[in-house]
């Protein structure tokens, strides 16, 4: 697990310097967005969860994104040792202008396919 937490704070670092670069006006093509949780619970029996995702998006037109994302989510504690990844291709629609440093509601949906260890 501890692993896992280097990996993902090496990725958020890279992370945060791509997603700085498309805070620029709208002469960028790219979105890109990381993130995760992770859980270390003592009572009333030792666990741990650990969620990191990954997604990618490319605009196809000012307001709509194609998009792709992989996630990878595990669970340790009480006799169970359960991880699970995911890819996902999909869509994400911006219903207003983009702009630096504003809020856009949006919609987004996406198919896919998990595979789960519980090995």
């Amino acid at each position: 697990m501890k692993r896992w937490m280097t990996m993902f704070l090496g990725a958020a670092l890279a992370g945060t310097t791509a997603v700085a670069g498309a805070q620029q006006p709208h002469s960028f093509r790219h979105e890109v967005s990381l993130f995760g949780s992770w859980d270390d619970v003592d009572e009333p029996e030792k666990a741990e969860a650990l969620n990191l995702n990954v997604r990618y998006g490319y605009f196809v037109s000012p307001r709509l994104l194609a998009t792709g994302s992989f996630s990878r989510t595990s669970f340790e504690g009480g006799g169970v040792d359960t991880a699970a990844t995911t890819f996902l291709v999909g869509a994400k629609y911006y219903f207003g202008e983009l702009r630096p440093q504003g809020l856009v509601p949006f919609v987004d949906g996406g198919i896919g396919f998990t595979n789960i260890d519980t090995g």
